[in-house]
C-alpha cells in the first residue's frame, strides 16, 4: 500500500485502512464509507475522479461489496467535467492505474482492483452513469 503522507484527511483514511486490514471487524462498512469520502478535498473535476479511484480501489480492493456504494461520487464528477458516453467510465479507472504518476498514488491492491474488478462492473458503471446523468440534466 501507498503511504500516504498528506493532506491530512487522507493519512487518516490510510489509518483507517491499515486498520481494517489488520482487522476486519474493527472497522464497519458503513465506517469504511464515511471515512472513504471524508479523505476527499476540493480540486478541479479530473484530479478529483482521480483521487476518487485512488481511495476508493483502495477501499474496494479491501471491501469489494462496497464498489457500488462508492463508484457513483466520481461518476457523477465525470459527467460533471464532461464525459459523455457511459461505455467510456470504465476506461478512466483502467487508464489511471496505467498512469505513470496519477495526482494520488494509488496502493497496489488498488491498481489491482482497477485493472482486474473495475471493468467487471462495467454493466453496473453504465447504469449509474445513466442514473447520474439524468439527475444532472434535470
Amino acid at each position: 500500500m501507498a503511504i500516504w503522507t498528506e493532506p491530512r484527511q487522507l493519512v487518516i483514511f490510510g489509518e483507517v485502512l491499515a486498520r481494517a486490514r489488520a482487522d476486519g471487524t474493527s472497522v464497519s462498512d458503513e465506517e469504511l464509507i464515511t471515512q472513504a469520502r471524508a479523505a476527499h478535498w476540493g480540486t478541479n473535476c479530473w484530479s478529483w475522479v482521480e483521487m476518487s479511484f485512488a481511495i476508493i480501489s483502495a477501499t474496494c480492493a479491501l471491501r469489494p461489496h462496497l464498489a457500488l456504494d462508492l463508484v457513483g461520487d466520481p461518476i457523477d464528477v465525470m459527467i460533471q467535467g464532461g464525459l459523455e458516453r457511459e461505455e467510456d467510465v470504465i476506461a478512466q479507472g483502467v487508464a489511471l492505474a496505467r498512469k505513470d504518476r496519477p495526482y494520488v498514488p494509488l496502493t497496489e491492491e488498488g491498481r489491482t482492483w482497477l485493472l482486474e474488478s473495475w471493468p467487471r462492473l462495467e454493466k453496473d458503471a453504465r447504469a449509474i452513469f445513466r442514473r447520474k446523468w439524468i439527475e444532472l440534466t434535470e
